[in-house]
């Protein structure tokens, strides 16, 4: 997969993209106007929508791992999908900052994993990019915070 991909990105992947942006921006500003006494709620609710996005984002690895199962073996590419939904869920049984810390991590480390995703669409990695740096600074504003 290439940054400089040729098509250009779906206009319904951008806009819901960007869309599932909102509560991880919004709850970074209610975070930094409530700073230093931050609600418990504002950090469970970015706690738990990132752990859901996180899960997504193996939930797409798996998809593309099942589209074609003719040149690779299946094992490998779906057992590194599950792994987003088992770090979400453990950042969901931690403190607080633990799991916002470990979401993060899971964050960067997916966009990571994604520079070497095969079989996603050229522009898959031109959406994920600002998309992520965009959840890890609201993960990291909330993180700081709270």
């Amino acid at each position: 997969m290439t940054i400089g991909g040729t098509k250009s990105i779906p206009k319904p992947a951008l806009i819901l993209g960007f869309m599932g942006l909102l509560p991880f921006v919004s709850m970074a500003c209610i975070a930094v106007i409530q700073s230093p006494e931050v609600d418990i709620r504002v950090i469970n609710t970015l706690l738990f929508y990132g752990a859901i996005i996180l899960s997504f984002l193996g939930g797409v690895r798996w998809g593309i791992a099942i589209n074609d199962t003719s040149s690779l073996p299946l094992l490998g590419p779906l057992l590194v999908s599950v792994i987003p939904s088992l770090v979400a869920w453990v950042a969901c049984l931690v403190t607080e900052e633990t799991g916002l810390f470990i979401l993060t991590v899971g964050f960067c480390l997916m966009l990571h994993a994604d520079y070497k995703l095969p079989g996603a669409p050229d522009w898959y990695l031109r959406l994920r990019i600002p998309l992520s740096l965009v959840v890890v600074v609201s993960l990291l504003t909330v993180l700081v915070s709270y």
